[in-house]
């Protein structure tokens, strides 16, 4: 409460960005810890990736590190977030649109009270939010794939099982 008993009021719009900005936060801090997990295969000076040198059956094999460990990562799913709040005052809101040179754009600003709000209150609302995941962006599954087709695979022949070689090397 304020100095003069008025209960203090929050922008709708403002509670929203700042639920959205806590999510975004939250799923850029999960990126960053993804991106250093894959930044350890690549060597900082040159740029290649990361190999160990194996030998498989008498062949010597250059064997990228990346491809050898599991690449999961923790991501937020759907976020569903509720609270209940009373609706004060509402205004209506002209703010420039970015897409339209000198256009407008109209909005209604809800003011909201979120404090001492009691189960037996009439005027009072239930709000959701749902955030939902967004699938891999484009631009991991190229470099996933492309690392994919560059490393090497092991295949089971039948020749080289006559030979008492088990598993050759072939791109």
């Amino acid at each position: 409460m304020s100095i003069f008993g008025k209960k203090q009021t929050y922008s709708f719009s403002e509670v929203l960005k700042g639920i959205q900005h806590a999510v975004n936060s939250a799923q850029e801090m999960l990126q960053v810890q993804q991106l250093e997990h894959v930044l350890r295969f690549w060597d900082q000076n040159s740029g290649t990736l990361v190999s160990r040198k194996v030998k498989v059956a008498g062949k010597e094999l250059d064997v990228p590190l990346m491809a050898l460990v599991p690449h999961d990562h923790l991501a937020m799913d759907d976020i569903e977030i509720s609270f209940r709040t009373k609706i004060g005052a509402v205004s209506q809101l002209k703010t420039e649109n970015a897409l339209t040179a000198g256009g407008q754009v109209e909005h209604t600003d809800l003011q909201m009270e979120l404090e001492s709000i009691r189960a037996t209150d009439n005027d009072v609302v239930d709000i959701k939010i749902r955030f939902k995941r967004k699938d891999m962006s484009e631009g991991i599954a190229r470099l996933t794939d492309e690392i994919n087709k560059q490393r090497y695979r092991l295949r089971l022949r039948e020749a080289d099982m006559k030979q008492g070689v088990v598993f050759s090397l072939h791109e």
